[in-house]
């Protein structure tokens, strides 16, 4: 096995991670319990609750719960996409409409949303350049686009501990 087998934008691996809820609950539980200081999640929630948005695209919704969020507390209309057919069956549950897609090639119309957002998501996308532009044609002119993602600091103990490659660049 290569170093290139454990990337975190490996198409194989982002499949096998998001087959199912487990993986993703338990990554999540483990992150809210160690993390200390802003809340990330709370920054993306309120970067698009700044914005008032009416219609909001959720790029990379896992399994929907901050797509569902926005609805209900921002009183917006929220659709979402996501790569895992798991995560859309789970986003669908809560009521929200979700579709199997990919934030590099998204299927809708240019402008049709007012703000998107994206949870970290983009450190599994092969060409980033190309997600964040689809993103952008997506959006209304004056719209927001709301990212939180990994920098290549994060965890940087935890990988110095484990010697693992920190590497998360696009080139090849």
């Amino acid at each position: 096995m290569s170093d290139d087998d454990f990337r975190l934008d490996n198409p194989m691996l982002v499949r096998w991670e998001f087959a199912s809820e487990e993986r993703l609950e338990k990554r999540n539980a483990l992150y809210r319990r160690l993390t200390e200081g802003i809340n990330a999640e709370e920054v993306l929630f309120d970067a698009v609750k700044e914005f008032a948005p009416t219609r909001v695209l959720d790029v990379g919704c896992g399994a929907g719960a901050m797509a569902e969020r926005v609805r209900d507390e921002l009183g917006a209309q929220v659709v979402a996409v996501d790569s895992s057919e798991r995560m859309i069956e789970l986003t669908r549950q809560r009521g929200v409409e979700a579709y199997v897609g990919d934030v590099q090639e998204l299927p809708f119309g240019d402008g049709e949303f007012d703000c998107v957002f994206s949870g970290w998501v983009l450190y599994h996308v092969l060409d980033r350049e190309r997600a964040i532009s689809e993103c952008a044609r997506v959006l209304r002119p004056g719209g927001r686009f709301a990212t939180a993602t990994l920098a290549d600091e994060n965890m940087s103990d935890l990988w110095d501990f484990l010697g693992s490659p920190r590497e998360r660049s696009c080139s090849r």
